[in-house]
């Protein structure tokens, strides 16, 4: 008799009212034994709308069935009763305790009648089913238990494996169950264990298993497969004991001796290889070689070194295989000419990346026993770094031994070359970003040019200014200079009012001579000006100036700013006290805040926070130079407060009575006012600073008496001048489209029309898009007649198991504590955990002292990683006490206690460890932070100025304002982003059509072709929305952080005579070269953050994006536009496939036409 369909066991006895579950139960029943029993998707909707009790009589029904049909298995009422277990353990999955799965491990039993009975039942595939779901839930006890009923089936029955062996969901199911977690020791050897079983039994076995710990690694987003094994190798909790890694390694040994072919181990052995199992295998060989006099009653410490042995001889075998079917295979690693030239062309033809498999392949048939192996990981690692880099030029091939031997002075050199051209790139880049100071430069060059032309034409007694008329024979040259007509169009530039600096330079590019043009001016201002009056601006009239001043008069004569001058006379050395003489003959009774602007002294250590200042750079990035530079917040607020007064009492006027748009006084003197001047002298637009006014609820005419244009409206951001009133203007309302019939409705957040001035949507004009009314009507219409049909719910039954929670504590560390015949001053425990850490080193204390002391890592054998293991060996300050007092026999004190009185005499040894990280760590932080931020800046270039996307955009809103008609929905400027993660949800009449695939059929492809190229102009989008901005930011500060703390320690190690160690002057050197680069990397660092947070800023404000919204979710910004463009590139590729499929069925119908034309 075959057996029945699965059911659900114990759902009622009867079918009372009183024992009747709830309707929300019932329901979640019925859907799983519909699920069950396979009912097709075409009759699920049908069964799915019947009443409750029409539901409960199927139910109860179905167990008496499944209750008559196998009372036949009553023989074995054990593996029924853990079948109906399972049966109840999957009604109520959401509800299952720990302690409901205890019963079900303790009835399983090996005997073959119970066994046949159980798989005859569906037992395993309902056990297997309901790990699918026990993976969701919190508890990994529920997990361990089920492992532990599935291991006793395993181990009892071939037949198991065999089904497992055929079930890939199932294995990758157990296989998510593994962990390196120390709270889950049982658990990832209950998955070794069974895994252990499928690869011996049979090769599918072992396929599956491969396969299972691939999906593992994508689940868990791992490099390499096998990554978490060799984490249990290296993991030195106690849950991990000897007993814990024996069964790791065996179960490695297993799956690459059982690989029937060779090239399968190879690749098995490659991923391991290039994890590192050769150097675990190593470090715990010594581990086990420092405990060999203790005893072993477990035989763990014994199992783990003859599963050691057994990996390095059949790698060994291995190898020698591979040699001997190919004799040449290995022969060019000898050769470095051959060596280069290989790794090169595998390199340059796989885009620089795909070459490691192709190194791991080289040293895997290399014998393990031979002096070239580890030369050649160094050599290796060198050429890949030159071709990785892209400097192959400068590597020659018969100096790769040359530069083995010197390879850290090569790579210095090479960075230190890299670091320039980077340099130069942040260069310009500054350049870019600080328009105020190229403003002010160019300020500069118009005076020098007009010092210059006056320069030529001067004589000694022009630095004598007089009131007066001038020379006759003067007059006759003015005369001669106002009639001659060549001099028209430069008097009709000076009557236009533009600055006697620039005429001046026009006519010296004309070819006007220095006399002529100075007879020119002297001619317009004895025109203009009335007799008794100066013929010139400066300082005062008859008065003789210092000459190391007249070039500066001259430059106040040309109409320069006073801030243009003043910056000039600063960097030629006139003092301040020059500088106010200066202005003060000129404007003969300057304003009382000017004169004690310009003759108060500035401290020295300000003077660069100043020019900073006057170059128009915002308060906040100079509060920050301060900051780094150790300047008290005391000192910052006495600066800015200084220069905030002086600005207050003296604002800048345009010559015509107003400010120029400028703040007022008033307005600077409101505290409310504040963080608008600050928008306001960092350059940001008008429109910005008025809508955030808006936006934090100021009035219009708060905002009016701020930009001193009290008679207009906010709105056109436009000042008055010569106190003329205009009347407040208000945006228009925006006319609503009226569509031909009732549509669907389109669900946005409009954009406020007083937020859309400055903004993308400002010119985003509409009327031209071709909508294809007919078919966008027939699919988005609403119907006439609106019936309404019963919404079926998905089945949320997804069988993925993602454990990764904690379970229950393995016993602990299995190696027994003895005594030795030593002076032991430390802790046991301690002792063994630094000597299984200093172990792996493979240095003497005094080694090793010596290269922390020189930060030699050369001898040290390692990178970053293997300085940061030295903090696992450090003394405490109360155990390099302990030993250094120590005044016996030195010989009779332990491996540790040697150790420690050896690093015990190092001054501040943690902080030199901690800075010798950063120094190995920096170059590569700040250079994955700069690529970070350059791919960001990309992201948003190809946003704000993508042709594609602003036309979307544009269709978009000419869709949603005809969708939505007259309603409040409609007329809309424009909508926020998160609607473009919303349009393929808008289904059409059909239910099956969405919008977003009616604009990719019926308008990109048909009507605006531009839109197709949308993912090819936002291709840096999908890597911007995994970097977030104020995570750079804070990486940022950090480096700074870093080397701050470096720049102490080398001054407190400077400054520490007491030790009196010559060799410290090692430590200070390299550390002080470093320190000097570092901060060239930090300021460009810092430069290209503070760009990026700009740009995003920006950004923002094109799209009228509230900027306090997304100003800390940079990512979820970038993710809408990448979530849209996801689903718009899979509409192009189902468009493109339902294109090419019609081909050959029109070519086939041409054909048969053919046919029948010919018979």
């Amino acid at each position: 008799m075959a057996p029945p369909p699965a059911g659900r066991a114990d759902l009622a006895g009867s079918e009372n009212e009183e024992e009747r579950p709830t309707d929300e139960e019932l329901d979640r029943m019925y859907r799983r034994l519909l699920d069950e029993l396979g009912i097709p998707e075409s009759k699920r909707g049908r069964m799915l709308a019947q009443p409750m009790h029409m539901k409960w009589k199927l139910l109860s029904k179905h167990q008496r069935y499944v209750r008559v049909q196998t009372s036949a298995y009553g023989g074995h009422s054990s593996a029924l009763r853990s079948v109906e277990h399972l049966d109840k353990l999957l009604l109520a999955a959401d509800k299952v305790r720990p302690e409901d799965v205890v019963d079900l491990r303790a009835d399983m039993k090996e005997d073959a009648g119970w066994m046949q009975t159980f798989l005859e039942l569906g037992g395993l595939h309902k056990l297997l089913r309901f790990m699918g779901i026990a993976g969701e839930l919190r508890d990994p006890r529920i997990r361990l238990d089920l492992l532990e009923s599935l291991w006793v089936l395993v181990r009892a029955s071939p037949n198991v494996s065999g089904i497992l062996a055929a079930d890939a969901n199932a294995v990758a199911s157990i296989a998510l169950c593994f962990s390196c977690d120390p709270g889950l020791p049982r658990l990832a050897s209950v998955v070794l264990d069974i895994f252990s079983v499928l690869v011996e039994r049979s090769a599918e076995g072992h396929d599956l298993v491969c396969s299972a710990f691939e999906v593992f690694r994508v689940e868990r987003r791992e490099d390499l497969r096998f990554s978490t094994l060799i984490r249990c190798l290296t993991c030195e909790h106690e849950a991990f004991d000897l007993a814990f890694k024996a069964d790791v390694l065996r179960f490695i040994n297993a799956l690459v001796g059982h690989a029937d072919v060779l090239q399968h181990r190879v690749a098995l052995r490659a991923d391991l290889a290039y994890l590192g199992i050769v150097r675990v295998l190593d470090d715990l060989d010594r581990a086990l070689e420092l405990f060999s006099d203790e005893e072993d009653p477990d035989g763990s410490r014994a199992a783990l070194a003859q599963e050691s042995i057994t990996y390095r001889r059949s790698a060994d075998a291995d190898a020698a295989q591979v040699l001997e079917e190919a004799p040449n295979s290995g022969s060019w690693l000898t050769d470095p000419e051959v060596l280069f030239e290989r790794v090169q062309y595998v390199a340059q033809s796989s885009g620089a990346g795909a070459h490691f498999m192709d190194i791991l392949y080289a040293l895997l048939v290399t014998p393990a026993d031979a002096y070239l192996a580890p030369r050649i990981w160094s050599l290796l690692a060198e050429v890949c770094q030159k071709v990785v880099t892209g400097q192959v030029q400068e590597l020659s091939c018969a100096r790769i031994e040359e530069l083995y031997l010197s390879r850290d002075d090569r790579f210095q050199e090479l960075e230190k070359a890299r670091a320039q051209i980077k340099q130069l790139e942040v260069n310009l880049e500054q350049a870019e970003a600080q328009t105020a100071s190229w403003r002010a430069k160019a300020d500069e060059a118009r005076a020098n040019a007009a010092a210059v032309a006056a320069t030529a034409a001067s004589t000694s007694a022009a630095a004598t200014v007089s009131v007066g008329s001038t020379s006759s024979q003067a007059g006759n040259a003015v005369f001669e200079a106002v009639v001659d007509p060549k001099f028209e169009k430069y008097a009709k530039m000076r009557k236009a009012g533009l600055p006697e600096g620039a005429i001046a330079n026009c006519m010296t590019k004309d070819g006007i001579s220095a006399p002529e043009q100075q007879a020119f001016f002297g001619s317009a201002d004895s025109a203009n000006a009335p007799t008794s009056a100066p013929a010139v601006s400066t300082p005062n009239s008859s008065v003789q100036i210092d000459p190391k001043l007249v070039k500066y008069a001259r430059m106040k004569q040309a109409g320069l700013p006073r801030g243009a001058i003043d910056n000039c006379m600063t960097r030629d050395g006139i003092s301040s006290s020059q500088q106010a003489a200066f202005w003060g003959e000129s404007g003969g009774a300057a304003s009382g805040s000017d004169n004690a602007k310009i003759t108060k002294p500035l401290d020295p250590e300000l003077i660069k926070y100043d020019k900073m200042q006057k170059a128009g750079l915002p308060e906040g990035a100079i509060r920050n130079a301060m900051a780094r530079d150790g300047l008290s917040a005391e000192t910052q607020a006495t600066f800015f407060e200084g220069s905030n007064a002086s600005a207050s009492a003296a604002p800048e006027t345009d010559g015509k009575g107003s400010n120029g748009g400028k703040c007022t006084a008033n307005a600077q003197m409101d505290p409310k006012f504040a963080k608008y001047a600050k928008m306001k002298q960092a350059k940001i637009p008008d429109g910005a600073i008025r809508n955030k006014m808006a936006r934090d609820g100021l009035s219009a005419q708060d905002q009016d008496v701020f930009f001193g244009a009290s008679g207009l409206s906010a709105a056109t951001g436009i000042g008055a001048e010569a106190g003329v009133e205009t009347p407040i203007v208000h945006v228009k309302e925006k006319a609503k489209v009226t569509p031909r019939k009732p549509m669907r409705a389109l669900f946005w957040s409009k954009i406020p029309a007083e937020r859309v001035e400055g903004s993308l949507w400002e010119n985003l004009e509409e009327e031209q898009v071709d909508l294809s009314l007919d078919a966008l009507e027939d699919n988005f219409g609403q119907p006439e007649v609106k019936k309404e049909t019963p919404r079926r719910e998905e089945d949320g039954d997804e069988e993925e198991s993602k454990g990764s929670e904690k379970g229950r504590a393995r016993r602990g560390s299995a190696i027994p504590g003895g005594k030795k015949k030593v002076v032991e001053l430390l802790d046991p425990k301690r002792q063994q955990n630094v000597g299984i850490a200093f172990a792996r080193l493979r240095i003497s204390p005094e080694v090793l002292r010596n290269c922390i002391v020189n930060l030699d890592l050369k001898r040290l054998g390692g990178g970053a990683d293997r300085v940061n293991m030295l903090t696992n060996i450090l003394p405490s300050s109360d155990e390099a006490r302990l030993v250094l007092d120590y005044d016996g026999d030195e010989s009779m004190l332990g491996k540790i206690e040697l150790l420690f009185r050896e690093l015990g005499t190092i001054s501040s040894l943690p902080q030199r460890i901690k800075a010798w990280t950063i120094q190995l760590r920096y170059k590569q932080q700040v250079a994955e932070a700069q690529e970070q931020t350059q791919m960001v800046l990309k992201a948003c270039e190809e946003i704000e100025h993508s042709s594609a996307l602003r036309q979307t955009l544009r269709v978009i809103l000419a869709l949603g304002n005809y969708l939505n008609g007259t309603s409040a929905r409609g007329g809309a400027y424009g909508f926020k982003l998160d609607l473009l993660t919303k349009i393929e949800n808008l289904k059409a009449a059909d239910h099956k059509t969405t919008l977003l695939q009616f604009i990719v059929r019926e308008i990109a492809s048909k009507k605006h072709p531009v839109m197709l190229k949308l993912t090819k102009d936002l291709q840096h989008v999908a890597d911007a929305s995994r970097i977030s901005v104020n995570a750079l930011a804070t990486t940022c500060r950090n480096l700074c952080s870093d080397l701050n703390f470096v720049e102490g320690l080398l001054e407190r190690i400077r400054g520490d005579k007491s030790g009196g160690e010559g060799s410290d002057s090692v430590f200070c050197e390299k550390m002080g070269t470093f320190v000097e680069g570092a901060r060239r990397s930090r300021d460009s660092l810092q430069t290209v953050v503070t760009k990026l947070e700009q740009r995003y800023a920006a950004l923002l404000q094109t799209y009228a994006v509230d900027e306090e919204e997304l100003k800390s979710d940079s990512e979820r910004f970038f993710s809408i536009f990448n979530s849209f463009l996801q689903a718009f590139a899979r509409e192009q590729a189902s468009l493109a496939k339902a294109t090419t499929s019609r081909r050959p069925s029109a070519a086939a119908s041409v054909s048969v036409g053919a046919r029948a034309s010919r018979s």
